[in-house]
């Protein structure tokens, strides 16, 4: 299981003795030493009632002990109160995975990418489930998004074109496997290049 433990933009706004203590708790959690990390945060949270840190933590911790459902509660509580708490809508993409429910984790993905257009990991992972849930139309929408935004990768651009070929459109995947064939030679003659200069 694979949590999001460190909340810098929201940490931010919180005094600067309550973050040390944060900061321990997050060790904690991520050396297995639950009990007491729940422990510190239940008394962080006397002080700093409803923080979103304190209950994505907290939420990080049932996940852990394998309480998913008090956990997704816990990461939706920390977003109602702070919308755009990357930290919580990670755990929760994660968590949704963990459930089998892949229309919430990309729910979320997507949500991380209105309040943050040019987070590179949430488009990336927008775009694997998209794909490996054959949800071609979304992931045509997605990728080529991102193509207008700048380059992507071989791997984006294959599977654009597969997606396009699952769709029937034959020359769109077409042009993108050759769009993504020619990025592969460009490179290949980089390399070249560089060996011939040694």
């Amino acid at each position: 299981l694979i949590l999001c433990l460190s909340p810098s933009a929201v940490l931010a706004q919180t005094p600067d003795p309550v973050v040390q203590r944060l900061e321990q708790a997050a060790a904690l959690i991520g050396n297995n030493r639950l009990v007491e990390a729940e422990r510190r945060l239940t008394a962080i949270s006397r002080t700093t009632p409803n923080s979103p840190v304190v209950l994505n933590l907290m939420g990080t911790i049932r996940a852990k002990q394998k309480r998913l459902n008090e956990a997704e509660s816990l990461f939706l509580q920390a977003l109602r109160n702070d919308e755009t708490f990357k930290g919580a809508r990670m755990n929760l993409v994660y968590l949704y995975l963990l459930k089998g429910d892949a229309d919430k984790a990309s729910f979320q993905l997507k949500e991380i990418l209105r309040f943050e257009p040019n987070n590179t990991e949430a488009s990336q992972k927008l775009l694997d489930l998209l794909f490996s849930n054959r949800k071609y139309d979304e992931y045509i929408s997605a990728a080529e998004k991102l193509r207008a935004a700048g380059p992507v990768s071989a791997q984006t651009l294959v599977r654009l074109g597969d997606a396009y070929l699952a769709k029937g459109t034959l020359a769109d995947a077409e042009s993108i496997y050759l769009t993504a064939l020619e990025g592969r030679l460009d490179n290949a003659f980089g390399v070249d290049d560089l060996a011939g200069k040694r």
